[in-house]
């Protein structure tokens, strides 16, 4: 269902978590002759979808979940819906003007279990959006993972099993955004491992690029060394060695901040941030590191929205399957010829003793193809079994269908 642009600005404007609109329509050709329908019954949300208790919503349930100890309990895995912003920041509601800073969570996690932090696209007219954090810390309190920097997604890692706590928290702007907490996790947004810490790429306006020779002056100007390019294109540069009077610089408590090895990834966010707020800087972003990904040469691959749900193509880079594996698929049927299912089936059974069930002129048989259930749109045929048998064993790479 396509929603008005009206609809989806207000859930935006009230800063709502995750939120089901239902639009009736009545048909007909103008709005004199529209029909009114009354809908009732009960919608539940799965277990494992929880919603910040303290959004800007002024007619939602209210309860601060700003600290340690106001922590939500989350379950494992879980999908969380919050907002977070700035004093000031935001749509009009209940923490526009004190802000809400911070959400905290409390969760048990295994050793590698991911959170990911998904930070809500910007709206045409609000081009500056939200600029979220996310922290990990464990029971006692001690952080032992971050993630910060103006980006669309975060993610950190619990690196042993037991007890942790999530951090949101507003750096600027404001911003509804969505948790994937452990096993619903996706290694698809980069963590600080994705980039290299200790180095930054800048480009520079027109009027500054003017204002110095080469790559060395310009790196001076803003407290950083010279790996490569020119003021006139992006440049590698790098922090100091001793990035405290660099972060002084920049405004921050050269004490702040996580030790050990986390320590040089957060440095290199925040004078990432800083550079973002300096006039003479076009552009500032991390130095990522890229890897070649998998990719199937199908054509419709690109329609399938399911397959990233189940991190496949995380998957693909690591094994892209094997004939000796079997899966039994208890569906509607196949259809035997459908190209991207030649050579990928094996002998099935037909299960329905209900002839006109069947709608195949008989009872249980070995042949599992699928005459149709007129179950789709419009009176159509679903074919669902030959869908859900496609998303398990499709040919793919053969530039034909799906993947």
């Amino acid at each position: 269902m396509g929603l008005s642009p009206r609809l989806t600005r207000l859930g935006r404007s009230l800063g709502l978590g995750p939120a089901l609109l239902l639009v009736a329509c009545g048909g007909g050709g103008d709005a004199g002759t529209a029909t009114g329908f009354r809908l009732s019954g009960s919608i539940r949300a799965a277990a494992t979808n929880v919603a910040d208790t303290d959004v800007n919503d002024p007619l939602a349930p209210y309860a601060a979940n700003d600290d340690f100890d106001r922590a939500l309990l989350l379950p494992e895995p879980a999908l969380v819906g919050g907002y977070a912003n700035m004093p000031g920041a935001g749509a009009t509601g209940r923490s526009f003007d004190a802000g809400d800073l911070e959400d905290f969570y409390r969760v048990d996690l295994e050793a590698g279990d991911q959170v990911v932090l998904s930070v809500a696209i910007p709206l045409p007219d609000d081009p500056a959006g939200g600029d979220l954090d996310l922290y990990l810390w464990d029971a006692g309190r001690t952080l032992v993972d971050s993630a910060e920097g103006m980006a669309a997604g975060h993610t950190v890692q619990a690196p042993t099993a037991g007890s942790y706590y999530i951090e949101v928290r507003a750096a600027a702007g404001a911003s509804n955004y969505g948790l994937a907490v452990g096993a619903g996790g996706t290694a698809a947004i980069p963590t600080a491992a994705a980039f290299v810490p200790g180095e930054v790429v800048v480009v520079l306006t027109a009027d500054a690029a003017a204002r110095h020779a080469d790559a060395a002056a310009a790196a001076r100007a803003l407290g950083l060394e010279a790996r490569a390019g020119a003021p006139d294109r992006p440049m590698l540069l790098a922090l100091p060695a001793d990035a405290g009077p660099l972060l002084a610089r920049a405004g921050l408590d050269p004490r702040a901040g996580p030790q050990g090895g986390l320590r040089r990834p957060w440095e290199t966010l925040q004078v990432i941030r800083w550079l973002r707020g300096r006039p003479e800087v076009r552009h500032a972003e991390p130095n990522f590191r890229r890897r070649p990904l998998y990719t199937p040469a199908d054509p419709s691959y690109g329609l399938q929205w399911h397959l990233p749900l189940i991190n496949l193509p995380a998957a693909w880079d690591r094994e892209l399957g094997s004939p000796a594996v079997v899966t039994a698929v208890v569906d509607t049927g196949i259809l035997h010829d459908h190209p991207d299912l030649q050579g990928q089936i094996v002998a099935g059974y037909d299960f329905i003793s209900d002839a006109g069930a069947a709608r195949d002129g008989n009872g249980i048989d070995p042949d599992p193809e699928d005459p149709g259930d007129l179950g789709g749109i419009g009176g159509t045929s679903s074919f669902h079994g030959t869908h859900v048998a496609g998303t398990v064993a499709a040919a793919s790479g053969n530039n034909t269908g799906v993947a």
